[in-house]
């Protein structure tokens, strides 16, 4: 919360600090030039007024400066800390090549035991709407994966894919699969091979992501050591 008041003042990625959403590279460079504020300090109210995190209000508060953020954070992490395995995207999908790279370096990444933040566009148009295009079932629990449907493969050839979101992986494995319909009433699928991810969305945990559909949306990705 701290990170996007800071944001405000240094105009990263523009005037609302990430507050409307950024990049994973913008994040985690302006951690590296400035730190970033442990929790415990958020109910003080230093961070531009704000006492809490998720805000459910349109007001944000005010921007910190950098002075009274730099005094109050903590500096452990580093450019060394991370490294780029896709640099921001400009077309989607990416080249397939590209893309088995890609998810050839988060697996590389993964057996590591570091974690991989990514960006990756969201299908929010007709019915997958309702769950931001995470249409598929992988461990029990409905909507809790994002499969690559016919709908949402042609919606990103068309360029009608508009939403995006950050999540972390922690996880991977060459031959689970999750199963899915084609639209409402469709016969059940699989797709296989899933990511394990870490969502920020409430409290429902695991949430994963398709082999197919990550390397079809993604649009940035960075290995934190």
């Amino acid at each position: 919360m701290c990170n996007l008041e800071l944001g405000k003042t240094l105009g990263i990625p523009d005037a609302n600090g990430g507050w409307e959403g950024s990049w994973g590279p913008y994040v985690l460079k302006q951690i590296n030039d400035h730190g970033y504020m442990t929790v415990n300090k958020e109910p003080t109210g230093i961070c531009g007024g704000l006492t809490s995190y998720p805000v459910n209000s349109p007001d944000t508060s005010n921007p910190m400066s950098v002075h009274d953020f730099q005094a109050n954070s903590y500096k452990g992490f580093t450019k060394q800390n991370w490294n780029k395995i896709l640099p921001t995207a400009n077309n989607f999908p990416i080249d397939p090549a590209e893309a088995d790279k890609v998810l050839t370096g988060v697996k590389r990444a993964i057996g590591l035991g570091h974690r991989v933040t990514f960006g990756t566009l969201l299908d929010t148009n007709g019915s997958l709407k309702y769950h931001n295009g995470a249409v598929g079932e992988y461990n029990g629990v409905e909507n809790d994966t994002w499969v690559l449907t016919s709908q949402i493969a042609q919606d990103a050839r068309n360029g009608s894919i508009n939403a995006g979101h950050e999540m972390i992986i922690t996880g991977y494995n060459d031959t689970a699969c999750a199963t899915y319909k084609e639209g409402w009433f469709g016969k059940e699928q699989q797709q296989c091979g899933i990511l394990t991810l870490r969502n920020s969305w409430g409290n429902t945990g695991d949430y994963y992501i398709t082999y197919d559909h990550f390397k079809t949306l993604v649009m940035e990705a960075q290995e934190i050591k």
